[in-house]
């Protein structure tokens, strides 16, 4: 099976469970992919170097971090994004996106527009999109 991730930010020395749920699907040997942005959890651009031995720690995951950015919205707090990655566009069986409101379950919505996948989402959301939504 081959599975996309797609987090905002991914910080494997970060204990959360996103962390857990990827590495546990890398050891059950499916084929996992996680497309995020180069932010820490503080949502601060990062060199590569930063997540080395976290990345690592998790192999045969395959970590791409885009560039990422900061996106302002309107009435809620900043947010990372990433610059669209080729690896986006492959042939997933599932595609697990983590949280409503985040830039990553935008992508999956324009992305499910290209490409027919199954899609897994969290449904968690923040106080503040709570508020938004809720009008």
């Amino acid at each position: 099976m081959k599975i996309l991730h797609l987090v905002d930010t991914f910080d494997p020395n970060d204990p959360r469970d996103q962390n857990k749920i990827v590495k546990l699907c890398g050891q059950k040997g499916y084929a996992t992919t996680v497309v995020t942005s180069n932010c820490d959890s503080d949502n601060n651009p990062r060199d590569k170097d930063y997540f080395n031995e976290g990345d690592d720690s998790l192999k045969p995951v395959d970590i791409v971090r885009a560039r990422g950015f900061k996106l302002k919205l309107p009435s809620l707090k900043p947010r990372s994004a990433y610059l669209p990655h080729p690896k986006l566009f492959g042939n997933y069986d599932l595609i697990h996106v983590y949280t409503l409101g985040t830039y990553s379950s935008f992508v999956i919505y324009f992305l499910k527009l290209v490409k027919p996948t199954k899609v897994v989402m969290r449904a968690e959301m923040s106080a503040g999109l709570f508020l938004r939504l809720k009008g």
